[in-house]
């Protein structure tokens, strides 16, 4: 009942259980996992190391008993010779070039058009494979006549006549 315009009071509605998390219950502190843990682990200066365990690629090599700065002479030889192309050379390098990139957008376009690509793949590998020994064939050439005009000889291919001028053998 209301009186004096007092609202009666309502039964406070039960309370619901409240749910809690179970206690987790840990082991006790092993002294010697502990210890075998702490002296697996490389001294670090606290930071964590974005590359790992990751060895500089010259002491990679030298475990595998190759010379990297022989390795490295190599790779900037064969890049030179395939850079220093002759006028003839880089003229059929383009042109294949040139087929490898109209098959690279026939493929593109029988992407968007939905179409099958199979074949087109298997095409346009072969032609990339083509261009890459294009230019292997051509930086070994490069090489040799390199090496040829070091050591003071004809470059290979040329055969000196007995007059003295080169001749294209």
């Amino acid at each position: 009942m209301e009186s004096a315009g007092v609202p009666e009071e309502t039964p406070a509605p039960a309370p619901s259980p409240v749910r809690t998390r179970p206690k987790l219950n840990l082991k006790k502190r092993d002294p010697a996992a502990a210890a075998a843990a702490a002296s697996s682990m490389a001294p670090s200066s606290g930071k964590s190391n974005p590359f790992g365990a990751a060895r500089p690629r010259e002491e990679t090599l030298k475990a595998k008993g190759v010379d990297a700065g022989a390795q490295d002479t190599e790779r900037e030889r064969k890049m030179q010779a395939m850079k220093n192309l002759s006028r003839f050379q880089k003229q059929d390098a383009d042109e294949l070039a040139d087929v490898v990139r109209r098959a690279e957008e026939a493929l593109r376009e029988a992407n968007e058009k939905e179409l099958p690509e199979n074949a087109l793949r298997a095409d346009l590998e072969e032609k990339r494979k083509k261009l890459s020994d294009l230019m292997e064939k051509f930086a070994k050439i490069n090489i040799e006549e390199a090496e040829a005009k070091a050591a003071g000889k004809p470059p290979p291919g040329v055969a000196r006549s007995h007059s003295g001028s080169v001749d294209k053998a």
